[in-house]
C-alpha cells in the first residue's frame, strides 16, 4: 500500500493482508530511505488463530442457571465449525495454563472467586484478554468489590446492593431504555435494530449503582445499569447486570441471543488492535510456558541468543531482558515461533528535522525586548585541561618588585651624600 504525507506533517493508512496461515508471523513495514537507515523498517508481530479459544467459567451450572445458554451461544454450530472453540472450568479449578491458552473468558454463575483467580482475570485482561462477566451469581457482589480492590480501585463501572425482582418493579417486567449504541458491544442494535433490544423482559437483575469509572453502555428504564465495560491495560472487561437464565429473564429464547454472544465475545478484542511493540533501550517483558522455556532460546533479530532474567510461577516463566535490537525476538523455531515480541526504534529518534535559524533568533529574543547572546565556555574547560602560560607574569612581578625597591631607597641614598644612580 500507498500513503503520501506532506513534510512536517502525519498520516495514517490501513492496510489489509491475508493471514497466511495459524501462528505467530512477522510484519514487516518499509519506508523509503532517508538520513537515518533505523527507522525505515518496522516490526509487528501478527497473531492468527483458525478458532479463538472461549473459557467458560462456570460454577453454577444447573438446569435453571442458564449457564447452557452462555456455553452453546458463541459455537452453536452443528460439528462445533464455529470461530470459537469452548470450554468450562470451575473458579475454584481453573489452572494458569487454561487461563493462558484462552482469547476471552466469559464468567457465568460464579460462587465466591479466590483472590488469585481474580489477579490472574486482571493480567489477562491487561496483557490484551476480554473478559465477560453475567452477574447471575450469589456472590457477585463480593467478587466486584474483591475485583475492584485488586484492580486499583477504577476497574468496575458499577457495584451491586441487592437483587431485585418483578415485585420490585410493580409486577412488570424490567425494559432497556438508553444506551450508547456507537458502542463496538452494541453492533447489533445500531438504526434497525434498536427494535430487537425493545423485545427482551427482565424479571431478576441486580441493583446497581454507577461508580463513575469505565462506561455504562446499557441502562434499564428506571436508569439503573444494565450492561458496562472497563478497559484495563491492554484489555476489555464487559458486566452484563442480567442473566440469562429463563426464570430471570427472556433473553435465551430470543433469536438475538447466540448472535449477540459471539459479537460481544468478538468485540473483547477491538478490530484494530493497539500497537504493542516496544523501544530499542527498552525492557521486553516474556510471558512462557515453562516446558517451551526449556526447550528452546529466546533469540534476537540477529539470532544471537538472549539471557534474560526470569520468575518462575507454577507452568509460566515470565523472562525479562533489554531490547538492544530493532526486530523480532523470538522463541521457538524460526519457521514456526511460539513466542514473539517486535521491538522498533523509538519515534523520538526518527524525527530528524532541524530548527529553522529564524526561529532561534526569534526564541532568543527575552521578554524585555534584549537579544540573548552566545556565551562560549570552550576557553574555561581548555585551561583545565592543559593549562595557562604563567612565566611572564613572574618577569614582570619580578621587575615591579625592583622598581618599588628603588623608590624605597632613594631617600637614604641622598642623606648619606650618594646621589643615586
Amino acid at each position: 500500500g500507498e500513503v503520501r504525507i506532506e513534510p512536517w506533517s502525519t498520516a495514517r493508512t490501513t492496510l489489509e493482508i491475508a493471514a497466511p496461515g495459524e501462528g505467530i508471523h512477522r510484519v514487516e513495514v518499509r519506508s523509503p530511505d532517508d538520513a537515518l537507515p533505523a527507522d525505515n523498517h518496522r516490526w509487528l508481530r501478527l497473531d492468527v488463530r483458525e478458532r479463538e479459544e472461549v473459557l467458560v467459567l462456570c460454577d453454577d451450572a444447573t438446569a435453571d442457571s442458564g449457564a447452557k445458554f452462555v456455553m452453546a451461544a458463541p459455537d452453536p454450530y452443528e460439528g462445533k465449525t464455529g470461530p470459537f472453540n469452548v470450554r468450562q472450568a470451575k473458579s475454584n479449578e481453573v489452572t494458569p495454563a487454561q487461563i493462558g491458552s484462552a482469547s476471552r473468558i466469559v464468567l457465568t454463575g460464579s460462587a465466591r472467586l479466590p483472590d488469585n483467580t481474580l489477579q490472574r482475570l486482571i493480567a489477562f485482561t491487561e496483557q490484551g484478554g476480554g473478559v465477560l462477566l453475567f452477574l447471575d451469581g450469589t456472590q457477585d457482589s463480593a467478587n466486584l468489590e474483591a475485583l475492584n480492590r485488586l484492580g486499583g480501585g477504577s476497574l468496575i463501572p458499577f457495584q451491586l446492593a441487592g437483587k431485585l425482582t418483578t415485585e420490585n418493579f410493580g409486577g412488570t417486567p424490567q425494559k432497556m431504555a438508553k444506551g450508547k449504541f456507537d458502542s463496538r458491544f452494541l453492533r447489533l442494535f445500531r438504526n434497525a435494530g434498536r427494535q430487537s433490544l425493545g423485545l427482551l423482559e427482565f424479571y431478576a437483575t441486580q441493583r446497581a449503582l454507577p461508580t463513575g469509572h469505565g462506561s455504562v453502555l446499557l441502562s434499564y428504564a428506571d436508569g439503573m445499569p444494565a450492561l458496562g465495560a472497563a478497559d484495563t491495560g491492554l484489555g476489555t472487561m464487559v458486566f452484563c447486570n442480567f442473566a440469562p437464565s429463563e426464570l430471570a429473564s427472556n433473553i435465551a429464547r430470543q433469536r438475538l441471543f447466540p448472535a449477540w454472544m459471539q459479537d460481544m465475545v468478538k468485540a473483547l478484542k477491538p478490530d484494530t488492535a493497539p500497537d504493542v511493540s516496544m523501544e530499542t533501550g527498552g525492557t521486553v517483558t516474556a510471558d512462557l510456558w515453562l516446558s517451551d522455556f526449556r526447550t528452546a532460546a529466546i533469540r534476537a533479530p540477529d539470532q544471537s541468543e538472549v539471557i534474560a532474567k526470569t520468575m518462575i510461577e507454577g507452568e509460566r516463566v515470565t523472562g525479562a531482558f533489554p531490547a538492544g535490537q530493532a526486530g523480532l525476538y523470538t522463541l521457538g523455531p524460526a519457521g514456526r515461533p511460539l513466542w514473539a515480541a517486535a521491538v522498533n526504534v523509538p519515534e523520538e529518534e526518527a524525527d530528524l528535522r532541524g530548527i529553522d535559524p529564524d526561529e532561534i533568533r526569534r526564541r532568543s529574543v527575552t521578554g524585555a525586548g534584549r537579544a540573548g547572546e552566545f556565551v562560549s565556555n570552550a576557553a574555561d574547560y581548555t585551561e583545565i585541561t592543559t593549562g595557562r602560560p604563567v612565566f611572564h607574569w613572574y618577569l614582570l612581578a619580578a621587575a615591579a618588585l625592583i622598581a618599588v625597591e628603588m623608590l624605597l631607597f632613594r631617600p637614604f641614598l641622598r642623606a648619606s651624600g650618594h646621589p643615586p644612580a
